[in-house]
């Protein structure tokens, strides 16, 4: 494993951590004080742990060679997951930055 990857998975798994928190605090307060604005950003941690589990499974396979079955090695997955998570799509992300982000998953940077 290498150490970029080693990074990632540890960045990724204190994210879920932190969102699993998040989303167990959210979503007990909202439902006790029966917040809908609480429960709905609980909801929203929820998916936020989904986008981490979709970076764990990303960084799994990106790193993988290329094969007779695979000829271009993991580039799909790196697309994939750099383009679904907040980090590739996020609204706030000005486009030379996103381009930059995607362009680095493509060449394994």
């Amino acid at each position: 494993m290498s150490d970029l990857q080693r990074e990632g998975t540890r960045t990724t798994l204190g994210s879920f951590g932190v969102n699993l928190l998040l989303a167990v605090s959210k979503l007990t307060i909202g439902f006790l004080a029966s917040s809908q604005a609480l429960l709905a950003d609980g909801i929203h941690s929820l998916v936020d742990i989904a986008s981490d589990i979709a970076a764990f499974i990303g960084l799994r396979f990106a790193h993988l060679p290329k094969d007779d079955d695979h000829p271009y090695s993991s580039r799909l997955s790196r697309i994939v997951v750099v383009s679904s998570s907040p980090a590739g799509s996020s609204r706030n992300s000005s486009p030379s930055s996103l381009a930059k982000s995607r362009a680095a998953a493509i060449n394994g940077s």
